[in-house]
C-alpha cells in the first residue's frame, strides 16, 4: 500500500511576507512525502526575491515550484 501525501499550494501575488507566513506556518506540520508548492502569479514588486530569500532557511524538500508565473503546469505536477 502505498504512503498517503499531500500537496500544499500556496499562490503568491504581491504579499510574500504573507506566503511566507503560511508556508512557514504549514511547513511544521508537513511529513514525508509532502509536498509544498509556491507558484507566484506574476508579481511585480519584490516578492520573487523576498520569497526566494525567506525560504532559504527553509528545508529544500518544501518549495518544490517555484515560477515567476503561473503557466498552469500545475496540473501535471499534481497528477
Amino acid at each position: 500500500m502505498r504512503a498517503r501525501s499531500c500537496r500544499v499550494i500556496l499562490v503568491n501575488w504581491k504579499n510574500a511576507p504573507l506566503t511566507l507566513r503560511a508556508a512557514h506556518s504549514i511547513a511544521p506540520q508537513m511529513g514525508q512525502g509532502d509536498h509544498l508548492v509556491i507558484v507566484d502569479n506574476g508579481s511585480d514588486d519584490d516578492s520573487l526575491t523576498v520569497l526566494r530569500e525567506g525560504l532559504g532557511a527553509t528545508p529544500a524538500e518544501i518549495a518544490d515550484i517555484f515560477a515567476a508565473w503561473n503557466e498552469g503546469k500545475l496540473n501535471s505536477y499534481l497528477m
